[in-house]
């Protein structure tokens, strides 16, 4: 029963990590004012170092439509959404949960279980930071997954782009 439990948590993450990845997609600031080349060019070029020169964290301040997906799908999956620098943390917190106890989640087979399934999960979580680093233009962002109970950190594990390759 509890690992059935533990997999659908493992399983809603996942869907909720997806469903994160298609609210953040669409077109990109580099597509705009293509109608004179030269001018498009100069105009992408500029577009180009603003992104860059920002955080993840500065950009996300800036799009509202980026806000509004990553406040939408963690409202939907009930995590935590934090962004710290280039970081996404994605928090989730086992004692809000229903059927964790702290006895449960702190439980080193859990872990286990759980460190497993991000593990297996290591394209889905890099695609997470490679469609933030396409819809910002922004290198180098990591998507960071917490689990903690309250505020103890039980287990944390960090992707990139790179992963989404593997």
């Amino acid at each position: 029963m509890k690992k059935k439990s533990l997999l659908v948590l493992l399983f809603a993450f996942v869907l909720s990590m997806a469903m994160l990845m298609t609210a953040c997609g669409g077109g990109s600031q580099k597509e705009s004012g293509k109608q004179d080349n030269n001018a498009g060019n100069i105009e992408e070029q500029q577009t180009e170092e603003k992104t860059t020169e920002l955080t993840l964290e500065e950009y996300v301040k800036t799009d509202k439509s980026v806000q509004e997906a990553v406040e939408n799908a963690a409202e939907e999956s009930g995590i935590l959404v934090e962004f710290h620098g280039n970081e996404l943390h994605y928090i989730y917190d086992l004692s809000k949960i229903e059927g964790y106890t702290e006895e449960t989640a702190k439980n080193e087979s859990v872990i286990s279980l759980l460190e497993s399934g991000l593990e297996n999960g290591r394209q889905t979580f890099g695609s997470v930071s490679a469609e933030m680093e396409n819809k910002s233009g922004i290198k180098g962002i990591i998507t960071v997954v917490k689990y903690t109970w309250e505020d103890e950190v039980l287990l944390t594990k960090s992707f990139t782009s790179a992963d989404a390759e593997e």
